[in-house]
């Protein structure tokens, strides 16, 4: 844990990671001229669906699997939307996906290229009047629609603006020191929401049902916590020590689990249900602890 409150040097043990996706646009709104409603069309918005396309579907999906892993591996940054807090010790890990994904992005819209003739008539036909013919680009194009900019950053103020400026300087200075101060408190409550939503749900699956039933028990559900266990010291970049003692914990419970065993065994299941429930409603008791803390700074 942070000693007496000091703020954590994140500048050190983080960076900034940006990735930031472009896509083809798929909806268009609809006039509502053609739309019969009883209701005034001034509060009523339509939109039609551009593309019907598996292709398509399997670009969201890597994006989305994307954004998934980076969640895992880094930390909330405060910035915008597809900036995040990467932990230097995930660096090369993330390097290593984020290569693996360009390469499967490119294919995947290669793929949506070929089909893109076929889908756009398609589309065009089954939309009828509502149809908008001049708003698919051309095939030629349609590539440069997808694109994935990815940069590393950092939070240091520009040494150039303190020879420009000095009182500028300072004030940025000041307002990076606030900025980062934010993003490590945020990062204490996500680690520790992320962790007792990961325990909860687990140890709700492993009880019985309202009837009295087994629930279903599915592997990803213990992969999930296991994989935020793995990798918890590498994003533990503000030296959470209570959140460290409370995954300790958890390592013991599930060291050496064996999904099928624990399926079979019910003394065992209950016993694990038990555990979890109890460190769940701990780490719950910890996030509140936490966000009140914020409160408390101002933070």
């Amino acid at each position: 844990m942070d000693v007496d409150g000091a703020t954590p040097n994140l500048t050190e043990t983080t960076v900034l990671l940006s990735v930031q996706t472009r896509i083809i646009g798929t909806y268009k709104a609809v006039p509502t001229s053609l739309v019969e409603i009883a209701a005034d069309k001034k509060l009523i918005h339509v939109s039609s669906q551009l593309y019907d396309s598996k292709e398509l579907r399997n670009i969201f999906k890597l994006d989305n699997a994307r954004t998934e892993f980076l969640k895992s591996r880094c930390l909330p940054s405060l910035f915008r939307s597809g900036t995040y807090l990467l932990p230097i010790a995930c660096v090369a890990e993330v390097e290593d996906y984020l290569e693996a994904y360009l390469i499967k992005r490119k294919a995947a819209v290669a793929k949506f290229v070929e089909v893109y003739d076929k889908v756009r008539e398609d589309s065009i036909k089954r939309l009828g009047v509502a149809a908008c013919p001049d708003k698919y680009p051309p095939t030629s194009q349609v590539e440069n629609y997808f694109t994935v900019d990815i940069r590393y950053l950092t939070f240091e103020t520009p040494e150039k603006l303190r020879e420009v400026s000095p009182g500028l300087y300072k004030k940025q200075m000041e307002k990076a020191q606030r900025d980062v101060a934010e993003v490590a408190e945020e990062a204490k409550v996500v680690l520790r929401s992320t962790l007792a939503d990961l325990t909860a749900q687990l140890a709700e699956k492993l009880g019985p049902a309202a009837d009295g039933k087994r629930k279903a028990l599915r592997t990803n559900a213990f992969d999930r916590l296991n994989d935020f266990l793995k990798v918890f010291d590498s994003r533990n970049v503000c030296s959470d020590a209570s959140l460290k003692t409370m995954v300790d914990q958890l390592r013991s419970v599930m060291k050496g689990t064996d999904v099928t065993i624990v399926k079979s065994d019910v003394e065992l299941k209950a016993k694990m249900a038990e555990n979890l429930a109890t460190v769940a409603c701990q780490l719950k008791d910890m996030v509140v602890e936490q966000k009140t803390r914020r409160l408390e700074r101002g933070v």
